[in-house]
């Protein structure tokens, strides 16, 4: 069912997303160590972990030769589950004062956001 090109679809789709919210993260809380504990600072971290599913499963489904929104679909899920694997390997970056909707809807909006980006992808 899937072939090299599948493989890498897969691959590059989650690489790319990934990509995006390290380094995003990763220059906000060098700026600002305590963005997450903020309503604000939650919400503008659910917008770049929005523009990452969608450019990830955009790019999964560029790449897929067949069944492009099904390469979407996979990625969004390999990066809800990467998400909630990391509240549990790390959960010092977890800051306690967070509600759960923010906790648990960065995996859940990875998913969505992944699926949105596939369906644009087929559509153009």
């Amino acid at each position: 069912m899937f072939g090299i090109r599948s493989i890498l679809a897969l691959v590059i789709g989650t690489a790319v997303a990934i990509a995006i919210v390290i380094g995003a993260f990763t220059f906000l809380e060098k700026n600002n160590p305590a963005i997450d504990t903020k309503v604000g600072g939650q919400l503008l971290l659910l917008g770049i972990t929005l523009v990452a599913g969608l450019a990830g499963g955009f790019a999964a489904a560029t790449i897929a030769a067949k069944r492009r929104r099904l390469h979407a679909i996979i990625v969004g899920i390999l990066l809800c589950a990467l998400g909630l694997v990391s509240q549990v390997l790390f959960p010092d970056r977890i800051s306690q004062h967070n509600p759960a909707w923010y906790n648990y809807g960065i995996p859940v909006l990875s998913l969505v956001a992944a699926t949105l980006g596939g369906r644009l992808r087929s559509r153009t």
